[in-house]
């Protein structure tokens, strides 16, 4: 079963702790609105959008995820999969021994905070009575 590491995307794995200075890693992802917000890039990065063989990190997202056995046999250098969704158990099944999975846990801990703790002074004031009138 593969490793699960809690983390965030690119920067927080640092795609560099398997390469040398100088050499690039190609990462698998979807060609999504959210794409825009991995940049910028660092050094060496490359986005694709369709599955390539030397593609070694995919950022994998729900369009991904329909087909798991035949997205990873196209992906045979794959290293390191980065679910967008907490959760990562239903994909453990399907990822390749050796390939390290990185769950998103906690990637939306401060914006749901901000949300919860805005909602509650809304209540506190009556702000949805207000906005009734």
């Amino acid at each position: 079963m593969a490793p699960v590491q809690s983390g965030h995307g690119l920067e927080a794995l640092g795609v560099s702790w398997w390469r040398s200075e100088g050499e690039s890693v190609k990462v698998l992802v979807s060609d999504v609105p959210y794409r825009r917000e991995l940049e910028p890039l660092p050094d060496g990065v490359e986005l694709v959008a369709e599955p390539e063989p030397d593609v070694e990190f995919v950022l994998l997202g729900p369009e991904l995820a329909q087909d798991l056995p035949g997205l990873f046999a196209r992906l045979p250098r794959v290293r390191v999969v980065q679910s967008t969704q907490a959760g990562v158990e239903w994909l453990l099944p399907a990822v390749p021994d050796g390939v390290v999975v990185c769950s998103a846990s906690g990637a939306h801990d401060v914006p749901v905070s901000e949300w919860v703790v805005a909602v509650l002074l809304a209540m506190r004031r009556r702000l949805p009575e207000f906005l009734q009138r």
